[in-house]
């Protein structure tokens, strides 16, 4: 990376929060890596894995927006003190229930659920954090090195706590991330208070909810890529729920192998990020050549006949899922204004994290009835049908240009047609 792609880290209080959340993130990957592991080996059923997705995420469908409303009436930095410090004791008391009786499938579960609420809660607000940090020059490259600790965090985490699942236990990989939290509040107290932006804070008023979804509908842009990503998380984003059972019963591998896969992931994920660093803009063409690429990489991970083409189909669906995933959220964060950029957030964090227990009652029924082959191959058909609406509900390049956002053009993202006069700045990549 160059200079320029680091710049954000000049800031002090981004550099405190980078640090913190890289160390909170890698043991959150130690836990839910852990997890999935623990309940296939307590119940070799693809449908258990698929509560584990409802208990965690099946809250954010029910409280995630009205959450972010009641969040949003509060300062974000205190209000991650306070959510990342109950999680951690969450996390710590599940591990001495584990030291002190066994890791049950009810203690999991339960944990699970709570840190599920929490979650609903915790994750908009974390996200609308950054922009608390640094100011709208540099708001694209802050979200690009996000990202970035994001998948190495998705590397990292998930490999360690494959080899220290067999070797330490469970129990130890629990109070990790509850130690990982404290690293996160710490960073969160040190940070200089007096050069953060001012944000704006929710009133009590009605209708706030109908207003957001009023203000996502009302512009094509936004729309569109919520609906894009809603068929991405529930039909393609499904490797949580498939990859314990792939590792195992296609593979013949045990968590170690399951960890190193999910790291694979993580290790495409982290080239997909330096591939779409070097973009300046976002057009649908961007979204229908990732389209592309995702339904390739889940049928090679479908068809593959040796840990070798698996590899390879997990690497491509790490990168081009990621790439999907980054551009969603730029042009989510570009096109919204301060006020109304929490709920936006909240709404897509309802149609992808949320969409993960629909994605895991549908990815655990067919790996229950099927095998987890037949399960990246509906994700890999999903893949193609998106490309094909993507493809035939492109806007004639006359009528292309949109006019519900009143933002200029260098700080919007690039409209579906990918006009000219729609880029982002050359320093500012979308990543």
């Amino acid at each position: 990376m160059t200079a320029s792609s680091l710049r954000s880290l000049r800031n002090p209080n981004f550099r405190l929060y980078l640090t913190g959340q890289g160390l909170s993130q890698i043991g959150t990957w130690f836990q839910l890596t852990t997890e999935m592991w623990v309940i296939f080996e307590l119940t070799g059923s693809g449908k258990a894995l698929g509560v584990h997705s409802i208990l965690r995420f099946g809250p954010l469908m029910l409280v995630g927006i009205p959450g972010t409303l009641f969040s949003g009436r509060f300062d974000r930095r205190k209000f991650l003190i306070a959510t990342s410090s109950f999680y951690g004791l969450v996390t710590l008391t599940m591990a001495i229930v584990g030291w002190t009786w066994s890791v049950s499938l009810p203690l999991i579960y339960i944990g699970v659920f709570i840190q599920g609420v929490l979650f609903s809660l915790y994750n908009p607000v974390r996200r609308a954090f950054i922009r608390d940090l640094t100011n709208d020059a540099n708001m694209s490259n802050s979200m690009s090195l996000n990202s970035s600790m994001e998948v190495l965090t998705r590397t990292i985490g998930p490999a360690l706590a494959g080899i220290m699942i067999v070797t330490i236990g469970a129990p130890w990989c629990f109070a990790l991330n509850a130690l990982s939290f404290s690293a996160f509040v710490t960073a969160l107290v040190l940070m200089d208070t007096t050069k953060l932006r001012p944000a704006q804070r929710m009133n009590r008023e009605s209708g706030q909810i109908r207003a957001g979804f009023r203000y996502a509908w009302s512009n094509r842009r936004i729309r569109r890529t919520l609906a894009m990503t809603t068929v991405v998380f529930v039909f393609i984003w499904n490797w949580q729920v498939i990859l314990p059972v792939y590792a195992s019963e296609e593979l013949g591998g045990d968590a170690s192998l399951y960890g190193l896969l999910v790291a694979l992931l993580g290790l495409g994920a982290f080239i997909g990020t330096l591939v779409v660093a070097r973009l300046t803009t976002i057009t649908g063409r961007y979204f229908r050549i990732v389209s592309a690429f995702l339904a390739v990489a889940l049928l090679i991970t479908a068809t593959a006949p040796s840990l070798a083409f698996a590899v390879l189909g997990l690497a491509l669906i790490g990168a081009a899922g990621t790439a999907f995933q980054i551009g969603a959220i730029t042009r989510l964060q570009l096109e919204c204004d301060d006020l109304m950029s929490t709920r936006v957030l909240a709404l897509s964090s309802v149609t992808s994290t949320g969409a993960k227990p629909v994605m895991g009652i549908l990815a655990g029924s067919i790996m229950d009835s099927a095998d987890s082959r037949v399960a990246f191959g509906v994700g890999a058909a999903a893949a193609a049908c998106l490309l094909l609406f993507l493809t035939l509900s492109r806007l004639p390049p006359a009528v292309a240009a949109p006019t519900e956002s009143p933002s200029p053009a260098p700080s919007s993202a690039a409209s579906d047609t990918g006009s000219s006069d729609e880029r982002l700045p050359n320093d500012e990549s979308v990543a």
